[in-house]
């Protein structure tokens, strides 16, 4: 691993060099509920300790002293959503934390695929018989699969909360990005924040998008809770969205009395957020029943930290 770490280290030093400054803070206070896509010590800092440690898996996998399978607990290593740890996710994450070196603000989403599978293609499915209602078998006794040009993949859309850093007292801006949206009709997005970090504003560009002519409401304070925003748009047509959408913008205020190095979780709430497309189908979770209506999504979370 020493000669890894070594690799590791002198592709960011350029980087270093250049300037010390980062969306994170340098300091992090104690961890938080929230988990971070890329980092897997859960400090809240995306480093180059994260792009070891996901080697480091990796590497043990290679020399049978580990699984590289992504798990619960390393999951947020898996950058490209392959189901594995690999040397592909340690240069993202290496990548990502360069860029913040710089002062950079990267989107996972320049690193990655549309999930597991991508919402703009086709999703296969098995030959039902009309006459039986069964499936049809090839000559080996195996389903036959066809193309349903309607039914979207089950992970093939993802919600990106982006980071933001101010100082005590100010305000600071935290975009919602969204990718593998081929068809949209309307949404309900409900995102929530660690208190007392208070939110102001929520503003989305949906209605300057071609094609739209629908209305959209926001709430930074619903009656629900305080640590809550909400944002609803919706009309009778479909129209694209280009992957890496900024679907909507949440400015937050951080308190006055603030601690330098403190973080803010901000998080999708999918109890109350759903992307919905006009005749729109997906499968469900079993991976055979179609239901109609939303997309299944991947969210990523976000955080606002203090300088």
């Amino acid at each position: 691993m020493k000669k890894t770490t070594r690799i590791l280290s002198t592709v960011c030093a350029s980087a270093i060099a250049l300037s010390m400054c980062s969306m994170f803070s340098a300091s992090a206070s104690a961890a938080s509920a929230v988990r971070i896509m890329g980092d897997l010590n859960n400090d809240m800092i995306v480093d180059v300790q994260d792009a070891q440690t996901t080697l480091g898996i990796y590497v043990d996998a290679l020399t049978g002293l580990g699984s590289d399978d992504a798990t619960d607990k390393n999951e947020t290593g898996d950058i490209n959503m392959d189901g594995k740890i690999s040397v592909e996710d340690a240069t993202s994450i290496l990548s990502y934390y360069c860029q913040t070196l710089v002062g950079g603000q990267p989107l996972w989403a320049d690193f990655r695929t549309v999930s597991y599978q991508n919402g703009n293609g086709f999703l296969t499915h098995e030959k039902i018989d009309p006459e039986t209602g069964e499936p049809v078998l090839d000559e080996n006794g195996k389903p036959v699969l066809e193309m349903s040009n309607r039914i979207f993949a089950l992970r093939g859309m993802y919600v990106e909360i982006g980071c933001a850093a101010g100082k005590a007292g100010e305000t600071v801006t935290v975009p919602i990005y969204v990718a593998g949206v081929p068809e949209l009709a309307g949404f309900q997005l409900t995102v929530t924040h660690e208190l007392p970090l208070k939110l102001t504003d929520i503003t989305s560009k949906i209605s300057e998008q071609p094609g739209w002519d629908g209305k959209y409401e926001c709430a930074t304070n619903p009656s629900a809770a305080d640590n809550q925003g909400i944002l609803v748009a919706a009309q009778a047509n479909n129209i694209s969205l280009a992957d890496g959408f900024v679907i909507g913008e949440f400015t937050y205020q951080i308190p006055k009395d603030a601690a330098s190095g403190t973080h803010y979780a901000i998080e999708i709430d999918p109890s109350w957020t759903k992307f919905v497309s006009k005749d729109c189908t997906y499968l469900a979770a079993d991976g055979k029943h179609i239901e109609n209506g939303a997309y299944q999504y991947t969210s990523l979370s976000g955080v606002v930290t203090v300088q």
